[in-house]
């Protein structure tokens, strides 16, 4: 975090860099397929109560159905009184994740 005047005082902000990939083009781009990162991602937000993030991870013909909705996500998920842990994966298959 930079600190303009180097008081250790006020806002702290990180420096722009002008030569960073362009975050437009960034959100186009395709990822590789990595089930396991995606379940771990999944996980992760239902355990934030992200209903956004966890809906964005479902498959689209899901997506925003029923408990797939972001806002029943975020409801169900904030509600519980201990946070959802994932305590573990392992891929059983290409695109088979056991969690």
């Amino acid at each position: 975090m930079a600190d303009p005047q180097g008081t250790g005082r006020g806002i702290t902000y990180d420096a722009i860099d002008e030569d960073a990939p362009d975050a437009a083009y960034e959100a186009g781009k395709t990822f590789p397929h990595d089930p396991m990162g995606t379940a771990t991602a999944f996980y992760s937000a239902l355990a934030a109560a992200d209903g956004e993030t966890a809906s964005a991870l479902v498959v689209p013909e899901k997506r925003c159905q029923g408990p797939f909705n972001e806002a029943s996500i975020h409801v169900f998920f904030g509600a519980m009184s201990e946070p959802l842990k994932l305590t573990g994966t392992a891929l059983r298959r290409n695109d088979d994740v056991r969690d």
